[in-house]
């Protein structure tokens, strides 16, 4: 369960850190991602519903940073 908000924060990281993502596109993804932590909090169901869109704002990420060198078809 933990893998998704650790690749999430590494990608984050890279990204800014290699210049494939804007500093405002930073921010917004992890306001997204707070705003998406503290409503599951308040809604009090399990965390484990909270790895969707961890995982989806993971792929949106995978694809910024590396969709240049992955060729789809």
């Amino acid at each position: 369960m933990i893998v998704p908000f650790l690749v999430f924060w590494i990608l984050l990281g890279w990204g800014l850190y290699d210049g494939d993502l804007y500093p405002k596109e930073g921010a917004i993804l992890v306001g997204i991602w707070g705003v998406l932590l503290l409503a599951f909090l308040l809604l009090k169901v399990s965390l484990l519903w909270f790895v969707v869109p961890t995982v989806l704002l993971d792929i949106f990420l995978i694809l910024k940073i590396f969709g240049q060198d992955i060729q789809i078809h």
